[in-house]
Formats: C-alpha cells, structure tokens, sequence
C-alpha cells in the first residue's frame, strides 16, 4: 500500500473543478495518487533490503505495512495540513 497527497498550487482565484478551493490570490487542487499499489512479498522484500541492506530507517520508508503508513499519512495531514 502506497499512496501520497498531491497539492498543486496556482495563482489567480478561478477554481474550475473537484478537488479545488480558492482564495483571492490562488487556487488549491488536492488529490490522492498511488494508492492502488499492494502490501505483497514485493513490498515487503522491499522493506527488508532497504533496513537491512541499505541502513535505512523503516519509519520513513514508503514500503510500510497499510496500517503504519494509512496512521503516519493521518498523523502528517492532522500536524501541518489540518491546524
């Protein structure tokens, strides 16, 4: 399970469409990308190599059981997007 937030961020103050809001200076699109990647040996041989051959630490990788990742990608949107 992968997924990630996608904020685009125009000026003007036109929204055209879902997934928009605006101000008088800018328009915001929000969208939610990758999701339909799959928890799987793939993913989880992905996870070991990268901690355990590479050093890496398994808290800020993508390759994260859905749970972990579903509570870490809450625990971002609540701290910086959702004051």
């Amino acid at each position: 399970m992968d997924y990630s937030l996608l904020l685009k961020i125009e000026r003007g103050s036109k929204a055209d469409g879902k997934n928009q809001c605006t101000n008088q200076e800018r328009v915001y699109h929000l969208g939610v990308i990758d999701y339909l990647q799959e928890w799987n040996l793939n993913k989880m041989g992905e996870r070991f190599l990268k901690r355990r051959i590479k050093g890496m630490d398994g808290q800020q990788l993508s390759a994260l059981k859905p749970s972990e990742y579903s509570q870490r990608y809450l625990d971002y949107m609540n701290k910086y997007i959702f004051k």
